[in-house]
């Protein structure tokens, strides 16, 4: 607002400003519809090693609680890796909503006793909301979680490297988008059971016998109708059947600048990237 910086986006603004910024005339706000996702990486194994215990997690959290209160409402909801936006998105996708008792239904089926402590991991200098308001709910079906925070440098070592499923947290935020317009792209490194540790991004050790298949598939499917049926049927895994994430969230990206700032497109493919070449100062 002091004119000292011509541009800001998504992880420089809080989206409490925005308002603000909106009624600033010296100011541009664009709210484009990125291809982020949020989520909760979950470890498959100890406590979440069933399918139905991440499923489960996945009926605990307070998604409409959280888009809400913490991001004002710039958000839509999130159910996989894959944003609607991006190529393979299935027209019929499922979504999980919050249903407290589905979740301990689903934990008695998996064996999880009540009282077992969960632990998250996040970072010192990131916004802990998201996990804060899982731990009501968590409470509520008699889970305590724990969330420890770690340097920025110790947590990326431990998302991408090989500590073993037990020595790993039951629970890492992350935040992702495809290099392009992609599903398989997408989803391959968060999934794939090659991409563990630092083969990947598999940070979790997820791996679904059939997500692989599909995903070896999908890479040399024929045609775009072929491509979109298998990850279809892919995604309906992950987002539905064996989840390897809680996927709460696909955030609007806020762009702010300054508004003699011309030639501004936004990409939501390529977010936090800008073509210098077609921006100018008009006069």
């Amino acid at each position: 607002e002091a004119g000292d910086v011509d541009i800001i986006d998504r992880y420089s603004v809080d989206y409490e400003w925005i308002d603000e910024f909106q009624q600033n005339p010296a100011l541009n706000v664009n709210l484009g519809d990125s291809t982020e996702i949020s989520f909760i990486i979950m470890t498959v194994g100890g406590p979440l090693a069933s399918p139905e215990a991440r499923q489960a997690m996945c009926y605990a959290y307070p998604y409409q609680e959280y888009i809400d209160g913490v991001l004002l409402g710039n958000a839509r909801r999130a159910n996989s890796p894959v944003a609607p936006e991006v190529l393979g998105y299935p027209e019929d996708a499922f979504f999980f909503e919050t249903d407290l008792a589905k979740a301990k239904e689903l934990l008695t089926a998996a064996g999880v006793p009540e009282g077992t402590e969960l632990i998250a991991a996040s970072t010192t200098n990131s916004d802990q909301r998201y996990l804060e308001l899982f731990q009501p709910n968590l409470a509520e079906i008699g889970l305590p979680l724990t969330i420890e925070e770690m340097d920025q440098a110790t947590y990326v070592g431990m998302i991408y490297g090989d500590a073993p499923v037990e020595e790993r947290p039951n629970f890492m935020g992350q935040s992702w988008w495809p290099d392009y317009n992609d599903a398989w792209n997408g989803v391959y490194p968060l999934v794939s059971c090659d991409s563990w540790g630092s083969k990947g991004s598999n940070s979790g050790f997820y791996c679904n016998e059939d997500v692989q298949n599909y995903l070896e598939e999908a890479k040399d499917a024929s045609t775009l109708e072929s491509y979109e049926e298998i990850l279809g049927k892919m995604l309906t895994i992950i987002s539905r059947d064996d989840p390897p994430a809680v996927y709460y969230a696909q955030p609007t990206w806020p762009t702010v600048l300054q508004a003699n700032i011309e030639g501004f497109f936004f990409n939501p493919i390529n977010i936090g990237t800008y073509d210098f070449w077609k921006l100018s100062r008009k006069a």
